[in-house]
């Protein structure tokens, strides 16, 4: 009976206290919740600032400029020869171009159809061309549009070829492509050229000599 009426009398004391301290205790529990709600959502801020990284472009950068396209991650005026020895093969032969660079060629792909590559007095590479193991039907188009490649700059005729033999010029993406076009007016890559992007005067004349802008027939 005495516990019963102890538990009672405490029962009562802490109705009386509640009510006496209603105020405060209401603003309590107001504050409580206020801060475990921050916690929350402070907590899935860092879990999501930590899993989803946003990354800043800076202003002054072109984020318009075509992206320059490589071979085994050659980028002309950057990358030495050195570095992509074991992917040239053998060398095949050198000599001196009329602007005073290096010429080299390469039998990593065949003897018959060797790699060339052009670099300054540094080895740094200025120029690589490499053809293709083996033509695929209508592979042109599927690299046009796996690189997002628009129209090209210049389509081309090599000289002393036929008018089927076609060089596509993307001069701000860097890369030239030679390609075979058959009647049904889809084409096959023979080979790739690679340069720095730059203008149509600068790559004629020292990437494109043996190209001419309209076909002119074996023997005129």
């Amino acid at each position: 009976m005495y516990g019963l009426h102890r538990i009672g009398y405490l029962m009562s004391e802490l109705l009386v206290r509640i009510k006496k301290y209603k105020f405060q205790l209401v603003v309590a529990i107001l504050l409580g919740g206020l801060l475990l709600v921050a916690i929350v959502v402070d907590s899935k801020r860092v879990v999501q600032d930590t899993t989803t990284p946003t990354f800043v472009v800076k202003q002054d950068e072109k984020q318009d400029k075509a992206p320059q396209l490589s071979w085994n991650g050659v980028i002309p005026g950057v990358t030495k020869i050195d570095e992509i020895s074991s992917n040239l093969g053998n060398q095949l032969s050198e000599q001196i171009t009329p602007q005073g660079l290096t010429e080299t060629t390469h039998d990593g792909v065949s003897q018959f159809r060797p790699i060339h590559v052009v670099t300054d007095d540094t080895t740094t590479i200025q120029y690589l061309k490499n053809p293709q193991e083996k033509l695929v039907p209508g592979d042109y188009g599927v690299y046009v549009k796996n690189n997002n490649l628009s129209k090209p700059n210049l389509s081309l005729y090599k000289k002393g070829h036929q008018d089927y033999e076609r060089v596509h010029v993307f001069l701000d993406n860097g890369v030239a492509i030679e390609v075979y076009v058959a009647e049904d007016g889809s084409a096959m890559i023979s080979a790739f050229r690679w340069f720095e992007p730059t203008t149509k005067e600068e790559f004629m004349s020292r990437w494109g000599t043996d190209l001419v802008e309209k076909f002119v027939p074996e023997g005129n």
